[in-house]
């Protein structure tokens, strides 16, 4: 379900529409509590971290999500509404204290550059 969601919101023909936004965001986020209950602790070790986390479920679903704000991002404006869900499912994401949470503080330190593209201020909040 998650390489599918990611797909979605990749694909620059035939993504995901925007009606069908609002059904593939609770979708992720129902699969998000299953990664919180069910994903395995990170290894002690890796050579690259943030290879280690996008491989993993809850690592596609953070591209999900962050490819999901971006697409949204040029028209926030009107876009308000399904953008706010996404930054809380992030922020939940990045509190918690379960493996897959270690992976979402991960990817979005991975992701600075697209956050800063997106908002020159970002850091700044």
């Amino acid at each position: 379900m998650s390489s599918r969601l990611k797909g979605a919101v990749e694909r620059k023909e035939d993504g995901l529409p925007v009606n069908l936004f609002d059904a593939a965001l609770a979708q992720a986020n129902a699969v998000w509590a299953a990664c919180v209950t069910h994903e395995h602790s990170l290894p002690e070790e890796a050579e690259n971290w943030v290879t280690v986390a996008i491989n993993r479920t809850s690592g596609y679903l953070l591209d999900f999500y962050f490819e999901a704000f971006r697409l949204l991002w040029p028209n926030r404006a009107m876009e308000q509404a399904r953008m706010q869900p996404i930054l809380q499912a992030l922020e939940a994401a990045i509190n918690g204290d379960r493996p897959a949470s270690e992976v979402a503080r991960i990817l979005v330190a991975a992701k600075a550059a697209l956050l800063a593209d997106i908002s020159q201020g970002w850091q700044l909040r």
